[in-house]
């Protein structure tokens, strides 16, 4: 988990970056299954680049994120409280290179 101040860090990152974000998000509303307990923050990139700035920004801070798609092979546990989220829901194709640092391409 992150602490408040690496929160304020991501809130005000995302706000920067005109990054939509919410807070304390039932996961429920993510989940294909439609099951999960809370998000401490879900961060929604919506146009290139926002997804490569936003882990580029959580790799050099040392803050820890999932990337989620449509969730369609995830579960996440109704009892469970989970830390940062990237959505990457408004992305029809996504590319990774091989190269370092990996290069991220998002189409929306």
């Amino acid at each position: 988990m992150l602490t408040a101040d690496q929160l304020k860090a991501v809130d005000v990152f995302t706000v920067t970056e005109g990054i939509p974000v919410e807070a304390d998000v039932s996961l429920k509303r993510y989940s294909y299954f439609e099951s999960g307990g809370l998000a401490t923050r879900t961060l929604s990139p919506n146009e290139e680049p926002q997804p490569q700035r936003l882990l580029t920004f959580m790799s050099r801070e040392s803050l820890p994120c999932k990337v989620i798609g449509d969730t369609s092979n995830i579960m996440f546990l109704d009892d469970r409280r989970y830390g940062v989220f990237v959505s990457l829901r408004a992305f029809h194709k996504i590319e990774l290179s091989d190269t370092e640092p990996a290069i991220i391409t998002a189409q929306a």
